[in-house]
């Protein structure tokens, strides 16, 4: 049964008719231009790829477009597609890009409006938006956004195109600068707030407690093992599906029921846990248990 799964389900299935992640076969050539930022959006390397020509192709070009092009209709063609598919992809397109941006094409200062523009708006982002959080429909960890940070994007963004002169000429390959920066500043801005956001450790450490006390779990929805692997659990998780829950507490007056909801319904149980989980409330309830009896 392993070996099958491995072997078909995860392999011949997924080519040709995948059980997940089914796209459509032009579905990579969308995220190209993200794939590919910031060359995606430099001119310099639009005009240096503009002059390729088939019979003019030295080895190493002709090899990285026989790796490239390819590959990308290979990966097109299979079923399943997530965008690190394309990774293997990745060193072909900086080596071509190196190639030609090696000719030296002439940068002038217009070429930097639209790879600026990207970090620029993130900065601008971060700066106004946690002013904005309750006013404008935003996801609910906005407001712990670092505008501090946003402002230091659209500083660094006005100082290079300050220091053009000294910056870009003789330097096609400058943008990888611009990425740098923005990687940088977008985990110093966005990376902890995220990580809080999707941090399901506090709720897997109330069910290890509740399963040293011998307490049935159920969870309501899919499960992926998420709980068992931060808590360190060992015994198994009930499936329930939307509704049930109420019902599974009271045939298991000492379990717990995980769920992730929008809102607490009345009447439900008592809610034990919760935390902030993505744009949700990730909650563990269970049934009021009665107070021991003093005599």
């Amino acid at each position: 049964a392993y070996g099958r799964a491995i072997l078909l389900t995860q392999t011949e299935e997924r080519i040709v008719h995948a059980f997940a992640h089914q796209r459509p076969w032009w579905w990579y050539l969308q995220l190209l231009p993200l794939l590919t930022f910031p060359y995606s959006l430099w001119p310099p390397l639009w005009r240096a790829l503009g002059a390729l020509r088939p019979g003019r192709l030295d080895p190493g070009e002709r090899f990285c477009l026989a790796w490239l092009l390819p590959g990308l209709a290979v990966f097109s063609a299979i079923s399943g597609k997530q965008p690190h598919y394309l990774l293997p992809l990745c060193p072909a397109f900086a080596l071509l890009a190196a190639r030609r941006l090696e000719e030296g094409p002439e940068v002038r200062r217009t070429d930097l409006i639209l790879p600026l523009a990207v970090p620029a708006l993130v900065g601008l982002a971060l700066l106004v938006g946690p002013s904005l959080a309750g006013r404008i429909p935003l996801p609910t960890w906005a407001p712990e956004l670092a505008p501090g940070i946003g402002a230091l994007l659209l500083l660094a963004a006005a100082a290079v195109l300050a220091g053009f002169r000294r910056m870009f000429p003789g330097r096609p390959a400058a943008p990888t600068l611009i990425t740098l920066a923005f990687v940088l500043a977008l985990h110093a801005g966005f990376a902890e707030v995220a990580r809080r956001a999707y941090d399901l450790g506090p709720t897997a450490h109330f069910l290890a407690l509740a399963e040293k006390e011998g307490r049935p779990v159920a969870v309501v929805g899919g499960y992926h093992g998420q709980f068992h692997f931060l808590g360190r659990l060992t015994q198994p998780f009930v499936l329930l599906e939307g509704g049930a829950a109420h019902a599974w507490l009271l045939a298991h007056p000492r379990g717990r029921v995980v769920e992730d909801l929008r809102y607490v319904p009345p009447g439900a149980g008592r809610v034990l846990f919760s935390q902030p989980y993505r744009d949700d409330t990730l909650v563990v309830w269970g049934l009021v248990e009665p107070a021991p009896d003093p005599g």
